[in-house]
């Protein structure tokens, strides 16, 4: 099915919000979700108490392909910019590893 028929097919009358048929106070525990995006590895980690969110983690694509760790274990970014002799040419080598980092590696 195409997406102009998924859009048609929405029902606006219809609640946007449906409660749950238990108490959330009462929900605890963790998960995790992993995806592969477009730009790489996507990871969530949340834990809950008392069904409330106590702590949320995210790994997003751009840690993976930007993310310095120690010279030791370069980023695959990083390990392409080695013996470039330009400024322009490294920003442009970086931007291309990650659409998110077209916005932060001025």
């Amino acid at each position: 099915m195409s997406i102009k028929k998924y859009l048609l097919n929405i029902n606006l009358s219809e609640p946007s919000y449906i409660k749950p048929k238990i108490n959330i106070k009462n929900l605890e525990g963790q998960a995790y979700g992993f995806c592969e995006a477009a730009r790489g590895s996507l990871i969530h980690k949340v834990i809950a108490k008392e069904g409330k969110i106590e702590k949320y983690d995210i790994i997003t694509p751009t840690v993976w392909n930007l993310g310095t760790r120690c010279k030791n274990y370069l980023s695959p970014a990083e390990k392409a910019v080695i013996g470039l002799n330009d400024k322009l040419k490294a920003e442009m080598v970086v931007r291309s590893f990650d659409v998110c980092s077209v916005c932060t590696s001025h």
